[in-house]
C-alpha cells in the first residue's frame, strides 16, 4: 500500500494484481491496473500518474493518465532475475 506523491491515490496489491483507489472521488472504487497470471511486485509511484512495478523479472511503467503500459527491461532468464 502506497500513497501517490499528492496523497490523492492509493496503490494496492491483491492476489498478485495491482489496483489504484482515487480517494478524492465520491464513490471510491478500486481501478484494476493488472490482470495477469504472474504476480506483480515492487510497485511504487514515480509521480502522480505513473507507477513502476516488476513482473517475471521485467520492469514496467503504467501511466494512469493515458492507460499506457511500457516494458522498460527484458530479462532473458526469469530465474536469474533479482527481486527488489
Amino acid at each position: 500500500i502506497a500513497f501517490s506523491p499528492d496523497s490523492k491515490k492509493l496503490l494496492l496489491a491483491q492476489n498478485g494484481d495491482l489496483f489504484v483507489l482515487n480517494i478524492t472521488e465520491r464513490e471510491m472504487k478500486p481501478r484494476r491496473l493488472t490482470r495477469t497470471q504472474a504476480s506483480e511486485g515492487a510497485a511504487q509511484w514515480l509521480d502522480n500518474e505513473r507507477i513502476l512495478f516488476s513482473q517475471g523479472g521485467n520492469f514496467f511503467v503504467a501511466n494512469l493518465e493515458n492507460f499506457l503500459l511500457v516494458q522498460i527491461s527484458r530479462e532473458a532468464n526469469p530465474q536469474n532475475a533479482i527481486s527488489v
